[in-house]
């Protein structure tokens, strides 16, 4: 049986839009499958059986943020950053589900003028800067 048969058969496609892996699945609800000895993530591969390969240093990445979901329409590539930046217009991130818990919150760090900030503000500040760097504002 070849990759792409062994996939699609753990694949439930509902009504609605999600396509559910119903393989094994990570303890935060993203799927697992077994490909050429090694574990991967269902939705990677998915987008690369529909797509072909990811480029080097990209994530893929869920527009409808829903982990078992391997809909390869539903399935985007972009940077970690590109990942945050979605998570964060959307509320998803730690900090906004819930501050305290959040990883992010436990790392912050001493500013030079002793004011703290969070390292997720920091990389959305950083991020917004080479943006307007590049487009040349």
């Amino acid at each position: 049986m070849t990759v792409a048969d062994r996939f699609w058969s753990k694949v439930q496609c509902l009504p609605g839009p999600c396509w559910l892996w119903t393989g094994t699945r990570q303890h935060n609800g993203y799927g697992r499958i077994l490909v050429d000895g090694r574990m991967r993530q269902a939705h990677r591969v998915s987008y690369e059986l529909t797509f072909g390969p990811v480029p080097a240093g990209l994530q893929v990445c869920h527009k409808c943020d829903n982990p078992p979901c391997v809909n390869p329409d539903h399935l985007f590539v972009g940077t970690q950053s590109d990942n945050l930046f979605d998570q964060g217009r959307k509320g998803r991130n730690a900090l906004q589900v819930d501050p305290s818990r959040s990883v992010l919150a436990q790392r912050r760090r001493e500013m030079n003028d002793g004011k703290r900030e969070c390292a997720l503000c920091k990389l959305f500040r950083g991020e917004r800067r080479r943006a307007l760097a590049r487009s040349g504002a």
